[in-house]
């Protein structure tokens, strides 16, 4: 997995090319040793100060997905033996979010509906449970490939490989990501983290919070008070609601002991097996 435990920013003012002063910030980042991020942060810095200077400010300087995330480490889990098997981090708005390193997730959103479709459901008797039914093309998707629970979420359907190890960017997940037209940004950081992603608890903005006031690392000791101050009020927000709700189980549900491990955490963190609202 290529999830850094270590970050660090340099930042300069540079004359671009019409001469216009511009403040320049980037961010390094080592999976083992601070130095080497600081390191990365000055080479980055002085082949953007000279991209600047030649031929201005680029219009994308990052795209998500793009290169590792800069998430918080919460806790690490690993096998008997010491190898890797997920990370829980805390995402750039505030959500706790399982990586791993080997257990397939899929995350597959739904395009919202129309104001016809809308309307049309106000006068509808269709089920809670109708309206959380698997699209055929999803079941058609997964079955006959393995062993699979799915779940709802507020935007769509997740997709937890239950019976063996995926590599994230190895050949099999890329199939199934295909196949499943599992969101194209969601597939890149796969591959850029080497590690597959499901976030546990709700966004805040689905359940009447604001997101994170700072992005980590905190630079100072306010940040980190602000920071914990609206942890304090995310989580009692948050209290009353679920991530994903479970509502089908594809093949063979008997999973290898590391996955059940993974899946219990998932099911507990996310509250997939409550009767909540999603967020």
């Amino acid at each position: 997995m290529q999830i850094p435990r270590h970050w660090a920013h340099a930042e300069r003012e540079v004359a671009d090319n019409k001469g216009d002063k511009i403040a320049l910030k980037v961010w390094g980042w080592s999976l083992s040793d601070l130095g080497e991020a600081r390191a990365m942060a000055q080479d980055k810095l002085v082949r953007l100060a000279s991209r600047v200077a030649q031929s201005g400010f680029p219009e994308q300087s990052y795209l998500y997905a793009s290169r590792p995330v800069r998430e918080e480490i919460i806790e690490e889990f690993a096998d008997a033996d010491g190898t890797p098997l997920a990370v829980l981090t805390r995402n750039r708005y505030g959500c706790i979010v399982l990586n791993t390193a080997r257990m397939l997730f899929l995350d597959i959103d739904i395009a919202p509906p129309t104001l016809g479709e809308r309307v049309k459901g106000w006068f509808s008797k269709k089920s809670s449970a109708a309206a959380d039914a698997m699209p055929g093309n999803l079941r058609a998707a997964l079955e006959g490939r393995g062993a699979f629970r799915v779940y709802k979420t507020a935007a769509g359907f997740r997709v937890m490989g239950i019976s063996r190890d995926y590599e994230p960017d190895g050949g099999d997940a890329r199939q199934l990501m295909l196949a499943t037209q599992t969101d194209s940004a969601f597939v890149q950081l796969c591959q850029v983290q080497k590690s597959f992603r499901a976030r546990l608890t709700p966004k805040p903005w689905r359940c009447g919070h604001t997101r994170a006031p700072d992005a980590f690392p905190f630079e100072n000791a306010g940040d980190t008070a602000r920071h914990r101050d609206w942890l304090s009020a995310y989580e009692r927000a948050a209290n009353g609601y679920a991530t994903c709700r479970f509502i089908e189980a594809i093949g063979n549900d008997h999973a290898p002991e590391h996955l059940t491990r993974l899946a219990d955490l998932h099911d507990r963190m996310s509250r997939a097996r409550e009767n909540l609202p999603l967020a």
